[in-house]
């Protein structure tokens, strides 16, 4: 995504996730980057088997 894209990404979801859930650490902790992370953080081979846009699959909220 590069560098800019990302931050962009990152904020202007993070704005929308604190909108919905009007709580700075839930919004944080729903973010799609975020999300991929803690769900993945295990798994040492991730990043070699990783698909370039992984993170879109982790953009469905569950709390």
């Amino acid at each position: 995504m590069l560098i800019l894209p990302f931050f962009i990404w990152y904020i202007l979801e993070f704005f929308i996730r604190f909108i919905q859930y009007k709580n700075r650490d839930l919004a944080y902790r729903n973010i799609s980057f975020e999300r991929e992370a803690y769900i993945k953080e295990t798994d040492l081979n991730y990043l070699r088997n990783r698909s370039f846009f992984q993170f879109l699959h982790y953009m469905k909220s569950n709390q």
